[in-house]
Order: structure tokens, then sequence, then C-alpha cells
């Protein structure tokens, strides 16, 4: 009777043992994949800004690094033709900064529109000051 008590908590404790092995690869797994999905997503990143660059668009990187209103003015500089809001908020993720609603562009381009630092060439269609 002893032996089997004792064949039996060697045979709980691998599964214990096995449950947890099983839990800690699954948490690993999951913290690989979150990880994957940053990588491509900054793989993405880098393809679309080098699109831009070999479409002529020369918007610094550091754009990220700047204010929402003068990263929109950088853009807007850097465009070969008057951009939409959602234009303009393509060329600012492309560029690494977080995405904003078009609600907040729109918003951000009035403010700029009233500062003369950007013109309303059209509906919906702005373009930086000369």
């Amino acid at each position: 009777m002893q032996r089997y008590l004792c064949l039996l908590s060697v045979i709980l404790v691998g599964m214990t043992t096995r449950s947890e092995r099983i839990a800690e690869l699954e948490a690993e797994s999951a913290e690989a994949m979150e990880q994957a999905q940053l990588h491509f997503a900054r793989a993405a990143a880098l393809r679309e800004e080098a699109r831009l660059l070999r479409e002529g668009s020369q918007v610094a990187t550091d754009v990220a690094a700047l204010s929402r209103v003068d990263a929109i003015v950088a853009v807007l500089r850097e465009a070969a033709a008057p951009l939409s809001p959602a234009q303009i908020g393509e060329a600012l993720v492309a560029a690494g900064r977080p995405e904003d609603s078009r609600q907040t562009i729109t918003a951000s381009l009035d403010y700029l529109r009233k500062q003369d630092r950007v013109v309303r060439v059209g509906r919906g269609r702005y373009a930086a000051a000369a």
C-alpha cells in the first residue's frame, strides 16, 4: 500500500509539473505571438515609409516627435498635391505618429487655417501656406 501511495504521489507530482509546463509554454507562446505582431506592424510601417520615399515624399521620420499641428504642416509641405484629412492621417501614421481621428485632424486643420499656416484649396483639400 505504501509503495502504491509513493507511486501515486510521483505520478501526481509529474502531472502537476506537466500542467505547469503546459501553462508556461502557452504563456510563452502568447508572448511570442504578441512580439511577432509588433514586428509585422513595424515591418509594414517600414514598407510604407519606403513606398512614400519612392514616390518622392521626404517626410522626415522625426514627424512623430512633432506636435500634431506641426506634423500636419510638415506632411502638407512634402505632399506633391493638396491632401484630404484622411490622406493626411495616413501620411502621419506612415511617418510613425499614432493614429488621430479624422475629426481631430479636421479640427487641427481649422486651427491652422486661422493661423494662416494652411490653406483650403478645394472642398476637403488642404495645402501648406506659401
